[in-house]
């Protein structure tokens, strides 16, 4: 099997307890769940990195200009966008210029699965650091989960060359708070492997439970023709 063909996992499925034993088994089977438009909750964050990559086109500070007012967005998401283009400015005033990074997936060979790196903006600050910046708006302050630091690791060592480190920076732009970290990639990968694995054995064994219903129902792919809601239809009849 080639590996654009291997079943994909991301980062929230092996970062948080495992959901769903259907989700999971069905994911595992690398099957195809439901096309869906994209989620709304990303949608004013996924503006706001891509701003921001644009204004780093080349070595120079952000300015608000790069921020233009999404027009075809809600209102209310026009004003956490005007927000946190406020909040990219103050917590990041000075030069960077945007890093390509690599895209393809992380593969695990010995799991028989792929993974995507969170598209995080990475710059090359003029210091030289090359810095992840992800960024958020939830206004609750920065949140780092240790699995974001592991898959950091691993797209670390697979650079051209590989980097020694990476800086990390997490900023909430509505709380303007930063928390940092930095990944010594050489040292991590081990680790990072490991983590990996460890998470995949968990969700192989949640994969064999029977399914549960609940709230994660509502954004499940495989709801549709989930054998738990099948079954609910049918008596329901």
């Amino acid at each position: 099997m080639s590996p654009d063909e291997l079943p994909a996992v991301w980062l929230g499925l092996l970062e948080r307890p495992p959901p769903c034993p259907e989700l999971v088994r069905r994911t595992l089977d690398g099957a195809r769940g439901a096309d869906r438009a994209p989620q709304v909750r990303y949608a004013v964050g996924n503006r706001l990195r891509e701003a921001a990559r644009t204004a780093h086109a080349e070595m120079r500070a952000p300015t608000a200009a790069d921020f233009p007012d999404p027009t075809d967005l809600e209102p209310e998401q026009r004003l956490v966008h005007r927000a946190g283009a406020l909040g990219y400015l103050t917590l990041f005033p000075e030069p960077a210029v945007a890093c390509d990074v690599p895209t393809d997936p992380l593969v695990f060979d010995d799991l028989g699965v792929r993974m995507f790196a969170p598209r995080d903006l990475v710059v090359r600050t003029a210091g030289g650091t090359v810095e992840v910046r992800r960024l958020q708006v939830s206004g609750r302050g920065p949140q780092l989960g240790t699995g974001a630091l592991h898959v950091l690791a691993l797209v670390a060592a697979r650079w051209s060359p590989p980097l020694p480190s990476l800086r990390v920076v997490v900023a909430d732009l509505l709380a303007l708070e930063i928390t940092e970290a930095l990944v010594e990639a050489e040292s991590a990968v081990l680790a990072a492997t490991e983590w990996v694995s460890d998470r995949h054995r968990a969700l192989v064994d949640a994969s064999l439970g029977a399914p549960k219903s609940g709230e994660q129902c509502l954004r499940c792919d495989y709801v549709w023709d989930c054998t738990l809601h099948a079954r609910s239809r049918r008596s329901a009849r």
